[in-house]
């Protein structure tokens, strides 16, 4: 027997039964069907139900209440749609019209009143919503609400003209001057209209309808981020560091309210940034550097990437506070996967110049075992603002055993005369240190230091290599201190280092060249053979 095909319509409704998530599964289904005759609806949804056992529990008593609306009478299925409407945290926007569509038939009344006021949330004096209030606050005899819902609707009534004026180009220049003049209850409640939809009016006033309502406690912050994640936020940015800047203890907890809200469903971290922005000028605070820090231990990647990308380079942070970050930083770039917030990580530790950063990144450089990680500290180093900076590195040239390219570059990077007076008085102390030695001397060589090669050689000219190894290295420093000597014209100095140099075994060696980058040791020994041979032929 062949199966019954489908319509078009039961096709889409059995395909927006499979959207990832319940809100978009009932908008879906909603849109697809509140088009339809009642009886032309009853039977699509009847259909889809039966083909298909897809669907959240509430996108499915959504179509049961709606395939068996030729009946009168309560219906557990709406009632099943009220009490998800009641419960939902996110996505409230999306399920309105369902709501709207089978609500009469529901018989907790109740439980309609709090799906009502849970809706309400997001959607401040929407019209429909405040007649369904008006009407089960009567049925229920609750005489306060009634009052005030009659009031909210009669407002409303009473200013939609207006709020459909502010909507047309052609009449909205007009609809703008009474907006002025407008009461401040009155002033709000067409506020609220404006981002329930703000790309409908005008962006200005949408800014305006957003930045007045941020300091409005009564307003909740998923309101505000619905309108917030449709708009381009450079503006508002700009007037909500104003008023942070102000000291304005509303505007404060609002953005660290509304980057909470948007951290719990947003896809992208740039979704996040407005709010990183607008705070910026504070993050030291204790409440806001409280939640950078707990939302860098967030369980969702996009927003450990934010705060990476976004929190961790302003500079208002305490020391302390600097440094329990990049500690956190420094765990995640730890990781093995190439996920963004590792990638975002390892952007700010590579960039940050900050002082307070300087614990945490020598801490990595000694414990990571990630070599990846630690050439990237050691080029954080390189940049960074720290007294300890120089004192640390000199260290790094007794101890450090695999990044030595890494550590050398660092150092010549800096170009540091500080740095050069500690290298050369920690070479004196620990003498004989032929492997240190050598690693500063390729480092002078890459900041073309010719005078500091030459000191570092007349050091190593008093010491006795102890094996065949550091006579090797003594050859390099010598030989292209010999070198630098020669084109600072200084040619006795330059003969004492090169009589010495050829006491020594023939070929030199270079940790940096053969560990550190995997090459030839470059020696300039044949250049001087030559200018010896020269020099002994000139009568």
């Amino acid at each position: 027997m062949l199966a019954t095909p489908m319509s078009r319509i039961v096709s889409a409704l059995v395909e927006a039964l499979q959207a990832p998530d319940i809100p978009t599964q009932v908008e879906g289904v909603h849109a697809l069907l509140s088009g339809l005759e009642v009886a032309k609806a009853a039977s699509e949804a009847a259909a889809a139900l039966a083909h298909t056992r897809d669907g959240s529990p509430a996108a499915r008593a959504y179509l049961t209440t709606i395939a068996t609306s030729f009946t009168t009478g309560p219906s557990p299925s709406a009632d099943a749609v009220v009490a998800y409407c009641a419960a939902m945290e996110r996505g409230r926007k999306p399920v309105r019209g369902a709501f709207l569509a089978v609500w009469k038939r529901a018989t907790d009344l109740k439980a309609v009143d709090a799906a009502v006021k849970n809706l309400s949330r997001v959607m401040i004096d929407d019209p429909e919503l405040l007649d369904v209030a008006l009407e089960v606050s009567t049925r229920l005899g609750d005489r306060t609400a009634v009052t005030s819902c009659a009031a909210r609707l009669e407002r409303a009534k009473t200013l939609a003209p207006l709020v459909a004026q502010l909507r047309q180009v052609a009449t909205r220049s007009n609809a703008m001057r009474r907006l002025g003049k407008l009461d401040p209850a009155a002033r709000r409640h067409v506020y609220a209209r404006v981002i329930d939809d703000p790309m409908a009016f005008a962006p200005a006033l949408a800014h305006t309808a957003i930045l007045e309502l941020s300091e409005d406690p009564d307003v909740t912050d998923a309101c505000l981020a619905n309108a917030i994640a449709v708009m381009n936020p450079a503006s508002l940015v700009k007037a909500w560091q104003k008023r942070v800047l102000a000291g304005s203890e509303a505007m404060i907890a609002r953005m660290l309210g509304l980057f909470e809200w948007t951290a719990l469903w947003a896809k992208q971290a740039s979704e996040l940034e407005p709010f990183s922005q607008a705070l910026a000028s504070c993050a030291g605070r204790p409440d806001v550097y409280g939640q950078v820090e707990n939302a860098l231990s967030s369980d969702r990647e996009v927003v450990r990437e934010a705060v990476c990308r976004y929190w961790l380079g302003h500079y208002n942070y305490r020391e302390s506070q600097r440094d329990v970050l990049m500690r956190m930083a420094l765990a995640i770039a730890e990781g093995r996967d190439d996920t963004l917030d590792r990638q975002a990580a390892t952007e700010v530790i590579a960039t940050t110049r900050f002082a307070a950063a300087f614990g945490a990144i020598s801490d990595g450089i000694r414990t990571t075992r990630s070599k990846t990680l630690r050439a990237l500290l050691y080029r954080s180093l390189a940049t960074n603002l720290s007294d300890h900076t120089d004192a640390f590195l000199v260290e790094r040239l007794f101890v450090e055993r695999e990044s030595l390219a890494d550590l050398v570059e660092a150092i010549a990077a800096r170009r540091n005369t500080d740095l050069h007076r500690q290298a050369l008085a920690e070479l004196t102390k620990r003498a004989p240190a032929f492997r240190a030695a050598t690693l500063y001397a390729d480092a002078l060589q890459l900041m073309k230091n010719k005078p500091g090669l030459v000191e570092v050689a007349e050091l190593v000219t008093a010491w006795t290599p102890a094996n065949s190894d550091d006579e090797r290295r003594m050859r390099y420093v010598l030989e292209h201190a010999t070198t630098a000597a020669l084109s600072a014209k200084k040619r006795d100095v330059a003969g004492t280092l090169w009589t010495r140099a050829k006491q020594l075994p023939p070929s030199g060696y270079s940790d940096y060249h053969v560990v550190g980058h995997d090459r030839v040791t470059p020696m300039p020994t044949e250049k001087l053979v030559k200018l010896d041979a020269t020099s002994r032929a000139k009568p």
